[in-house]
Parts: structure tokens; sequence; C-alpha cells
């Protein structure tokens, strides 16, 4: 952990491949040391507050759990995972937990547009997937669903644009380029354009009829 940088990183890489105890013996021993974070994930919304400091992994509330259920759902169960909802409607609360405790549950999942975990059929309650069956449980809540998704290995990456242009994407592109910063008072933007396309045509031959 020779650098900030390095420190965080260490952090969240070994996040993907320790288990639980290890990786909040690494998380202690790291958020100890001096070194700067870039970036917070975990359950709950204590470190909200810090979102205009480091990026985090996404806004969370308390917890939440919708339920939809038929006739066929047992009455005893569907009491336990609180309440029970239709489809437009879910996808309209976007819960951070659906269970479809209906008949025929797994034709239901195709309907279901924002929610971030799904439990599918009468044997899988909510508790499983916090606890016991493999998949993430840091997941936005409050209707975040519709904009974001559960924490997953794309969480720990960053992705880049790089674009590379000839003389001649320049030339194309560059007169538009120059009139849209024009139009939003960017000069130094128009600048950047309009030089480089005065020099490419200053090394044009001169064309004589």
């Amino acid at each position: 952990m020779a650098t900030d940088k390095s420190s965080s990183l260490l952090l969240f890489r070994c996040r993907t491949t320790l288990d639980s105890n290890s990786v909040f013996s690494l998380r202690t021993s790291v958020t100890k040391s001096k070194g700067k974070f870039y970036c917070l994930f975990s359950g709950g919304n204590q470190k909200e507050n810090s979102e205009a400091i480091v990026s985090i992994d996404m806004p969370a509330g308390p917890s939440e759990v919708l339920v939809i259920a038929d006739e066929h759902a047992s009455p005893v169960y569907i009491a336990a995972d609180l309440l029970s909802q239709a489809i437009t409607f879910s996808n309209l609360y976007a819960p951070e937990h659906l269970i479809i405790n209906v008949k025929d549950a797994e034709k239901w999942e195709g309907l279901i547009e924002n929610a971030c975990s799904v439990f599918i059929g009468p044997w899988t309650p909510e508790s499983v997937g916090d606890y016991a069956s493999g998949t993430n449980h840091v997941l936005p809540t409050y209707g975040y669903a519709r904009m974001y998704s559960g924490v997953s290995l794309d969480s720990f990456l960053k992705f880049m644009t790089v674009q590379s242009l000839t003389e001649e994407g320049l030339r194309n592109l560059g007169p538009y380029v120059a009139t849209m910063a024009e139009i939003e008072g960017l000069d130094a933007h128009k600048r950047a354009v309009t030089l480089r396309l005065e020099d490419i045509e200053a090394r044009q031959p001169s064309q004589t009829k």
C-alpha cells in the first residue's frame, strides 16, 4: 500500500476474491491507514453524505421488499414477506427486492423492468438472497432501481472513451464542431479546431485555373 491509489484499488480487487471475514479484516487494516479512498461500497446509507467527496456505489435508504402474489400463494408465506402488488405497479415502484410468488412465477420474470434483486417462486424468500444464495446484497433502494443496478464487478471498473481523427476526419467534422462551439460561446473550443483547419488549408497546394 505504497500510495493512496494503490491502497484503494487493493481493497476493491480483494473484495472480489476473498471471503467476507478476510475482506472485513482487510477493510479494517486499510481504512486505518492514512491513504485516501476514491470509492465507498457497502450496504446502508451511512456513507451517502460522503458522495460529494468520494464516489459511492449508489444512493440508499431504508431496506425494501415488494411481494407479487395470487391465489396460488401461501398466505402464511406472503404475510411473512409483507405485501402484495401487481407487475405494473412494481415497475413504477422499482423495489430493491421483488418477490414473485404466483403460479408459473418464472414466466413473470420477463415482465419485470425495474427491480434490483428478484426472488422467484414460493421457496425463495428474500432472506436467502441476503445470506446464502450468492446474489449481491448491496442494492439501491427508494425507487433508485429505475436508474441504478446493484453492485457487481462492473462497479469496480471505470470506462474511458478513446478517439483518433485523421486529417481528413478533422476536415469533415471540424466545421460542425466550430459552429457548435461558437453557438455555445466557447471560443477556445472553436479555436482549437479552426487553428488546425487553417493549418491544413495552408498546406494544401494552390489550385490554379
